[in-house]
């Protein structure tokens, strides 16, 4: 009788063991694909803010991987709120893995597009604490702190480093 019960007590834990490690590689999974296309996003959008300022949105995006896009792109082949979209899914990457860098990063970044300098420079306090060696995250704060001291700036001129730079890849374990 006690055998058995430690047998199935054993069994269920086991059971438990395995579904908890599923349940964290699809969170894992969900985190990877939502912080991807959120840094697609912030790249057409920011592709589109290049565009705009030219005064020809759709040319600057016409490229033989169009149909790839298309779930971004309105019909004149310009960005769908992709900037608005990218830094709202990094708000979520980062609810599901608040002890990863990459989305603060990411999400810094897409504030920044989006005109909110301050709120991107906030952004940057948990990546700095999270992976304080990071490369990319240190150049983005000392822009956005240059900026912040009355530096014209705009968008357009944000450090372009990849959340790669400092070792991790852009949804690694690692720095930002």
């Amino acid at each position: 009788g006690v055998a058995l019960f430690l047998l199935l007590i054993l069994v269920s834990l086991l059971l438990v063991r395995k579904q908890s490690g599923e349940n964290e590689r699809q969170k894992e999974a969900l985190y990877r694909e939502t912080v991807l296309g959120a840094i697609l996003k912030l790249h057409l959008g920011r592709l589109n803010q290049e565009g705009m300022a030219t005064g020809d949105p759709g040319s600057i995006l016409q490229t033989e991987f169009l149909e790839l896009l298309d779930p971004y792109m309105n019909g004149d082949g310009a960005a769908i709120n992709s900037i608005d979209d990218a830094v709202q899914d990094l708000r979520e990457a980062a609810a599901i893995f608040p002890e990863r860098p990459d989305a603060y990063y990411h999400l810094a970044r897409g504030l920044v597009l989006s005109g909110r300098e301050g709120e991107a420079l906030k952004m940057l306090d948990p990546a700095s604490l999270l992976s304080p060696q990071s490369s990319p995250v240190r150049v983005l704060r000392a822009w956005l702190l240059e900026a912040s001291n009355g530096r014209e700036m705009n968008a357009g001129e944000m450090p372009t480093l990849q959340a790669g730079a400092s070792g991790a890849g852009a949804t690694g374990n690692g720095g930002a």
